[in-house]
């Protein structure tokens, strides 16, 4: 499952400009979640173990991608992923990523009667 979801979002090709950046948070919203998951307490010890096994697997991946990759941006991205992946495994109670905002309320971006008309 977790292998599926870094294939959808933290590994999938790179895009660029708008879908690129949306993609990066998403990426970096993954990563907090699963950290998160690894430092719980309260979740099943195998799912932190998994979890766990996981992140150390994505960062070795993100690492060898800011190696080869030519985007500066993406290098940028996948560096600094990796080094929040090292921090939390250097103390997992200290999650290094702020928790991801949440989406707005309120209707889809692009709705509206100046932008988009539905009806």
């Amino acid at each position: 499952m977790i292998d599926a979801l870094f294939a959808a979002t933290v590994q999938a090709p790179a895009r660029d400009n708008l879908e690129g950046a949306t993609q990066r948070s998403v990426n970096m919203a993954v990563l907090y979640h699963l950290m998160a998951l690894a430092a719980n307490d309260r979740a099943a010890g195998q799912a932190r173990a998994v979890a766990a096994q996981k992140l150390d697997d994505v960062m070795k991946w993100l690492e060898s991608r800011g190696r080869t990759v030519e985007n500066e941006t993406w290098q940028a991205h996948y560096n600094f992923a990796a080094s929040q992946i090292a921090k939390f495994q250097e103390d997992p109670s200290k999650l290094p990523l702020p928790a991801p905002p949440n989406p707005p309320d309120g209707p889809p971006i692009g709705t509206g009667p100046w932008l988009c008309d539905w009806d």
